[in-house]
């Protein structure tokens, strides 16, 4: 019998904290109606996304393992938001800047993902493993962390276990210290995963930071998220904006 729900090696413990940067609108879309949307490969924005896939299914030797069309896989993109532990001399060090880190949110991030204002959200590999399968108990996802090589040797290093080959990426996204969710019998180009407990779901908010001139878009978002929060009677979960770029007031 095959595993329905696989990882990728190394394992990453499931209560292992991950979060997702979401533009303006994204956000409020999970903020009303409480959605996960996991979207085909092929819509991604890197469009070398599967090629690695795609070459060795062109091969006999493995044409009947890589059976399913890049294009039939859908997925989720997350950060770990991690450190690389050998970039600092000591762990004093290292265990600073990823509190920073986790304080403010990475710039790299911010701008790739919420150019014109956005929010990150913090919850963990299990709550979305559970919403995965309250939804559908037959989906079958693989997950784990991406892994970056070069583009000069990505086609020569071979995988053990033929879905690895949708987690590998080239260097230059390596800030995004990616981990990602794969569901491979979805039937269709975007999969929505309702999250029933949506306020234990989310562990923090996380508002964008903002230049002076664009303060105001923060502080809308935190205002919306603090509404609805009240509205639902909830007080959870724990909501900051990033003081990256400028101090913005929290008062409301």
């Amino acid at each position: 019998m095959v595993a329905k729900h696989t990882e990728i090696s190394p394992p990453t413990d499931l209560d292992t904290p991950i979060y997702k940067y979401l533009s303006t609108e994204a956000f409020l879309y999970l903020m009303e109606f409480h959605i996960l949307r996991f979207n085909s490969l092929r819509s991604w924005p890197d469009s070398f996304e599967g090629g690695m896939y795609e070459h060795l299914q062109r091969h006999s030797k493995y044409s009947k393992v890589l059976e399913k069309e890049v294009s039939s896989f859908v997925g989720s993109c997350w950060t770990l938001q991690q450190e690389d532990r050998r970039l600092y001399t000591n762990d004093f060090q290292f265990e600073a800047a990823s509190k920073e880190l986790e304080k403010d949110g990475s710039s790299a991030m911010w701008e790739a993902y919420c150019k014109s204002g956005g929010a990150r959200i913090k919850t963990t590999i299990r709550k979305i493993l559970d919403s995965i399968i309250k939804h559908n108990p037959e989906l079958e996802t693989t997950r784990g962390k991406a892994y970056y090589e070069p583009a000069a040797t990505i086609s020569r290093n071979p995988v053990s276990e033929p879905h690895a080959l949708l987690f590998k990426k080239k260097v230059p996204f390596r800030f995004e210290s990616e981990f990602r969710f794969i569901v491979s019998n979805a039937d269709c180009s975007v999969l929505n995963i309702p999250v029933f407990n949506f306020y234990d779901f989310i562990d923090e908010i996380l508002i964008s930071p903002a230049s002076e001139s664009k303060i105001w878009i923060s502080r809308s978002l935190f205002m919306n998220t603090f509404t609805r929060k009240v509205l639902h009677g909830k007080k959870r979960p724990k909501t900051r904006i990033s003081q990256l770029y400028a101090l913005i007031s929290e008062e409301v």
